[in-house]
């Protein structure tokens, strides 16, 4: 890089910097508007989670804040980035997956035209207007602008989003570029989640990774409760960039069980991407005592399973009587979840499939004052 100041001329500066910044940026067409899903790493996903359930869906990147009739999905306004830029930097465009159809209450819900969506970040805009600009593309690679938006305001580690309403079944954005995985929280419904499909790709020279949703319910997109992300080093941030106490439960599958409380879930990560979340309250807002998660993976023969109990932190002593369908379980551990008053008393098993009765009649295990504490019922 040349620092030569001798042919500097502060009026061709000047008149740079007034072009720069006040040329007039083109419309947006706000008629179309999102409603794709996309996936570089497709995957459906369902909550399963014993009782009453939060509907996640669990992704691998995703974040916005749009233009136009795109709604707005992170309305917070944290700090800005600070990402520097040069003036001649090219725009880099992130063309996700197309989305596929879902099934749902035996219907087929199509994308429509808003199948293949793309993301374009502009490192140098003229104006201080959108950053960002969503299109959908041909299968000739032909974008049409849909919307846009602008990352100025926004926080590093914040997600953004925007959708076009419940008819788009799609919510499309940015979630930070050191985001390994997100899932999206819904409101409690006692028959379980929707199912949904999704894609990322990464904005090269970018803070930032875009990403799409396709929801089989199309009212989901306006209900969104919370966007809850993972980074490379595992730790949990909700949308607006806060730090969710959590911790690494040392197993083989790699599990992070974490207390998200603005949220309203508890829930974990593995290692290979699986997600699963539970209500800390009840259907009619009283909060539960321990909430419970109790998965099951597996054949209707054998099952592979994992226990988790939040009790106060500073318990210990945890013991677990298995029910009838349990073939054999670990012993009990109890771990504590730093900064959030709580433990998790956990356990992983093995059972058959072919139950739905709970995986264990008694968990006990004594406080912190040293009373014995014992749960028959969760």
């Amino acid at each position: 890089m040349s620092t030569d100041q001798t042919t500097f001329d502060p009026a061709v500066q000047d008149q740079l910097h007034t072009e720069l910044s006040y040329a007039d940026l083109p419309g947006f067409d706000t008629e179309l508007l999102l409603a794709q899903g996309h996936r570089a790493a497709r995957r459906r996903t369902m909550s399963r989670v014993a009782g009453a359930t939060a509907a996640v869906v669990a992704l691998a990147i995703g974040g916005y804040a749009v233009a136009g009739n795109l709604g707005l999905g992170n309305g917070s306004t944290p700090p800005a980035t600070g990402t520097s830029t040069t003036v001649d930097a090219t725009p880099v465009t992130a063309k996700l997956e197309p989305a596929t159809s879902l099934a749902e209450n035996g219907q087929t819900i199509d994308p429509g035209r808003y199948g293949r969506l793309a993301v374009t970040w502009d490192p140098a805009p003229k104006t201080a207007g959108p950053d960002l600009t969503y299109s959908t593309y041909a299968e000739d690679g032909t974008l049409t602008t849909i919307g846009g938006s602008s990352t100025q305001g926004l926080a590093p580690n914040a997600v953004s989003w925007g959708t076009s309403g419940p008819d788009s079944h799609v919510i499309v954005g940015v979630l930070p570029r050191s985001a390994q995985r997100f899932s999206v929280v819904l409101p409690q419904d006692p028959q379980g989640g929707h199912s949904s499909t999704s894609a990322q790709s990464a904005l090269p020279g970018s803070p930032w990774q875009a990403f799409g949703v396709f929801f089989a319910d199309g009212g989901d997109v306006d209900r969104i409760v919370d966007i809850l992300w993972q980074d490379t080093s595992g730790r949990i941030f909700d949308k607006d960039g806060s730090e969710v106490p959590s911790v690494s439960l040392g197993d083989k599958a790699g599990s992070r069980v974490y207390l998200a409380q603005r949220a309203g879930v508890m829930g974990i990560f593995t290692a290979d991407g699986d997600h699963t979340s539970s209500w800390l309250d009840d259907t009619d807002g009283a909060a539960r005592l321990h909430p419970v998660l109790d998965i099951g993976r597996g054949s209707a023969a054998t099952m592979d399973g994992f226990f988790a109990m939040l009790v106060p932190a500073g318990s210990s002593k945890p013991q677990l009587t298995p029910g009838a369908k349990v073939l054999g379980a670990d012993d009990p551990t109890i771990t504590q979840i730093p900064g959030s008053g709580q433990a998790v008393l956990w356990a992983h098993y093995t059972a058959t499939g072919t139950s739905s009765a709970p995986s264990f009649t008694t968990i006990s295990w004594v406080g912190p004052d040293g009373t014995p504490a014992r749960v028959t019922k969760y």
